[in-house]
């Protein structure tokens, strides 16, 4: 007596596979092929992504050799399935799996954080393909699914499509309507400022914050007849070193009068327009002075919008997630700007204890590196080739955009405070940039040069600190130690250079 298995299995071997099923085979190979070259095109590249990623991921590219293999075995098994005559038709239903795949991954993108790099994205790709050609060497295999994976998998599909949908209706509304619910960074300076500035009125120990979210707290209500002076920028403003340690405090002890220190990580000068008119121009200033990081302000104001793989792929842009954090909070507070919340504050950590967990406040040398050498070499060296090669029209944007910061402030003056980048300061760092391969002839101060050339044509006062940084006493190492231990910010000592600067420039703009 015959086995119809094996009858069943000899007929399908006679015939051959149908159209479907090698489109579906084909469809399969390709998947551990994808897998196979992107996780041999990571190894190739591994020293450079070994830099990218970093502390990241720092098994990236293992990631990427088990995703491959796992992608690999999977088709095999589904040819070795097809060959025996065991394989049914899974492509149609295959492609239902790709929308599910697809939002995981989408969804996981959005924990990627900035500065964000394609590079990032490269294991989140790795496992989707090894995924998806397991499921299918599973689908190939069963006879069918069990009926709770089938729903499951159906209530997964459609969550998935609600997901994409809603992203689509969203942006369709945004570009007919621009509702402010629907701000982003990319589009709109406000909602930049709302998603990188800290949490308002908050005491985090050594750092206070106003109810704007500024790193600062004005001593009592400024009348029009008090002078006064704002000072915005980037990170440099929200400091690395706590509130009684900043340049701005210390400026305000020397000079006896207010200080007002506005800024928001990762800023640019199109950031700073939005805070002199919203938070700085209202209370009357008698001076605003801005503070200009050449390591990447003229970069940021030369940064065009995202295009939509950037703003799929960046959650401060993904419209469905600021959606939702946009909804909970008008539920939750009745407005949209989280700043109009209050909250206590608690009282601030002693300056004696904050000395005492910080000792590298008064030693840089006993501080431990912020990011690893490879990391900020690669940082410094990015930001080196940007700055000084290439075509100086690279600098206009930044120079128009100061043009409308002065239009905007007047008639109150405003002033800059030039904030030089450390591999124009410390000659340690300066070397790594050009052993990455800078050449060693271009000008390092190119950036300040060029600014000091537009300010003074414009009649606007500033003082560069990169003379003042380099002038000072190294330290028993042999370097300067201005700037924290590759972090790219200023220490306490360099905290200290920079109130000089700004005492030195608000009492020559308000003689």
């Amino acid at each position: 007596m015959s086995d119809p298995k094996a009858s069943e299995a000899a007929s399908v071997l006679g015939r051959g596979l149908d159209g479907t099923q090698k489109l579906g085979l084909g469809a399969a190979l390709l998947a551990a092929l994808a897998s196979a070259v992107l996780a041999w095109d990571s190894v190739v590249q591994r020293a450079w992504l070994t830099s990218i990623w970093l502390y990241k991921r720092p098994f990236g590219i293992e990631e990427l050799l088990a995703c491959a293999a796992l992608a690999v075995v999977a088709a095999a098994a589904t040819l070795r399935f097809a060959r025996r005559g065991r394989a049914r038709a899974v492509l149609l239903p295959s492609l239902r799996w790709i929308p599910t795949i697809f939002a995981v991954a989408w969804v996981a993108s959005w924990s990627i954080p900035e500065p964000r790099n394609v590079h990032d994205l490269r294991p989140l790709i790795g496992y989707s393909l090894a995924v998806w050609s397991l499921l299918f060497a599973l689908g190939a295999r069963a006879a069918s699914w069990p009926r709770a994976l089938a729903t499951l998998e159906k209530l997964l599909l459609a969550a998935a499509l609600s997901l994409i949908a809603t992203e689509a209706a969203l942006r369709v509304w945004r570009a007919a309507d621009s509702p402010e619910l629907l701000a982003t960074p990319s589009l709109d300076a406000g909602a930049f400022v709302a998603a990188h500035r800290r949490a308002p009125n908050r005491d985090h120990g050594a750092f206070p914050t106003d109810e704007h979210g500024y790193s600062d707290r004005l001593r009592a209500p400024l009348g029009p007849s008090e002078p006064w002076v704002a000072c915005i920028g980037d990170s440099f403003s929200v400091g690395v070193v706590p509130h009684h340690r900043h340049y701005t405090t210390l400026a305000e002890r020397e000079l006896g009068l207010e200080v007002y220190n506005v800024g928001v990580a990762g800023a640019g000068p199109r950031e700073y327009l939005h805070m002199l008119r919203e938070h700085v121009l209202p209370r009357g200033p008698r001076l605003v002075v801005i503070a200009v990081f050449v390591g990447n302000d003229f970069e940021d104001a030369a940064r065009e919008n995202k295009d939509l793989f950037e703003q799929l792929t960046c959650r401060d842009e993904v419209l469905v997630r600021v959606a939702a954090q946009r909804a909970a909070t008008l539920l939750r507070a009745g407005d949209l700007d989280r700043s109009a919340r209050q909250a206590d504050v608690p009282a601030q950590t002693s300056l004696a204890r904050i000395e005492q967990v910080l000792p590298w406040l008064a030693d840089p040398l006993l501080e431990r590196p912020s990011f690893s050498e490879e990391r900020f070499s690669y940082i410094e060296a990015e930001r080196a080739r940007w700055l000084l090669t290439g075509d100086e029209g690279r600098y206009e944007p930044a120079l128009e955009w100061l043009a409308r910061l002065r239009e905007a402030a007047a008639p109150i003056p405003l002033a800059c405070l030039l904030i030089p980048d450390e591999f124009q300061v410390e000659d340690a760092v300066w070397e790594s940039v050009c052993a990455s391969g800078l050449a060693r002839d271009v000008d390092r101060e190119l950036p300040q040069r060029r600014l000091r050339e537009h300010l003074t044509r414009e009649g606007v006062e500033f003082v560069d600190l990169l003379p003042a940084l380099r002038a000072a006493p190294p330290l028993a190492d042999g370097r300067l130690h201005v700037y924290h231990l590759r972090d790219t910010h200023f220490n306490a000592r360099g905290n200290e250079i920079a109130a000089r600067g700004l005492v030195e420039l608000v009492q020559r703009c308000l003689r």
